[in-house]
């Protein structure tokens, strides 16, 4: 049996709200990361502009805070998967084991 490496991250999601369909609330929640899954990891300012400018702002999140987007590898060519997570994308790279140039 392979081992599995599994790790554990704090992610930032869109609350799905059904009433008013206009407020966006974002929660934060851990997602655990099969990093063999991983495709593609870019530092993600678009989403944290998306949330500052929703007013959703996590309670307790210091707004300094910045956002990776880890895309995941998916075997349907349309489906790419998309976690946001809580980090820096160097602290996230740092988290999976780093990376060689």
């Amino acid at each position: 049996m392979r081992n599995l490496e599994l790790i554990k991250f704090t992610e930032i999601k869109q609350d799905r709200q059904r009433w008013p369909s206009d407020t966006k609330n974002f929660i934060l929640g851990e997602v655990v990361i099969n990093p063999q899954s991983i495709a593609i990891i870019r530092k993600d300012s678009y989403f944290k502009q998306k949330i500052l400018s929703s007013k959703g702002w996590p309670e307790g999140l210091d707004d300094r805070i910045e956002f990776t987007a880890v895309h995941l590898s998916s075997s349907h060519a349309r489906d790419n998967p998309v976690v946001y997570v809580v980090g820096d994308m160097e602290s996230i790279l740092k988290k999976l084991g780093g990376y060689h140039e």
